[in-house]
């Protein structure tokens, strides 16, 4: 009987691509996938290795600098872009109300075909009434964060969000995008973790807090000194 649901799970998962990003990054999104179907874009060494540790993962961070084509490297990796590059479609949700956003992702399901969609939407948006139920309805091949730190907040209404809607979708797999994974403090680790695989830090910011940092009891935000790091490192490994 288990073997049954999970053939019937299988063929429930679509192959579209949800990306979460900030406003201004869901064009380029769309200039990279223009630039894969012309055939323009050829990888860089550390794209292909990238693509290569990525292949029978299903989850990763990839940290990277500005302008080394993180999105290009993303793609290679969840995509065989030399058979799919010509069903590629990009759908930019990061404009508009959110009912018209709504509207905009079921047209394109609607008439996707065999075609695979690469969606971007802001990460205000994502988590926001009838978008958001879209959105959770949808059995996505991947859940991808562009500029992942953006979730570093733990009680942030989209990291929590994302979060559930990872752990409702065991099946897809979860990349995190950014320059800046601890923008502040190792901390900031954590809600990009819960969104890759819960595991990895737990599922309590508190535990996680107090294993690896000493807070002042008054003030818990505040950190006295840091302490396990190198277990910490470990699991960022």
């Amino acid at each position: 009987m288990a073997k049954w649901h999970d053939s019937f799970d299988r063929m429930k998962q679509r192959p579209h691509i949800l990306v979460c990003c900030p406003q201004a990054v869901g064009s380029a999104w769309g200039r990279v996938l223009a630039g894969i179907v012309s055939g323009r874009f050829t990888a860089w060494q550390h794209q292909l290795d990238f693509a290569s540790w990525f292949a029978g993962r299903s989850y990763g961070l990839l940290a990277a600098d500005m302008g080394t084509g993180k999105t290009f490297a993303a793609l290679m990796g969840l995509l065989d872009l030399a058979a799919r590059g010509s069903t590629l479609v990009h759908v930019d949700l990061c404009r508009g109300t959110t009912a018209q956003r709504a509207a905009r992702l079921k047209a394109a399901l609607d008439t996707a075909g065999g075609r695979t969609l690469v969606v971007t939407v802001n990460y205000e948006a994502v988590w926001r009434s009838e978008l958001a139920s879209l959105v959770e309805s949808v059995r996505w091949s991947a859940l991808v964060l562009d500029e992942s730190h953006r979730i570093k907040s733990p009680g942030g209404k989209a990291s929590r969000w994302l979060a559930k809607l990872a752990k409702a979708q065991p099946r897809a797999r979860r990349l995190c995008l950014t320059g800046t994974p601890m923008p502040h403090s190792p901390l900031d680790l954590y809600g990009q973790a819960r969104f890759l695989d819960p595991d990895i830090f737990g599922t309590s910011f508190t535990r996680m807090r107090a294993r690896y940092a000493e807070c002042d009891p008054r003030f818990p935000s505040k950190v006295r000194k840091w302490r396990n790091q190198d277990e910490l490192a470990a699991k960022l490994d």
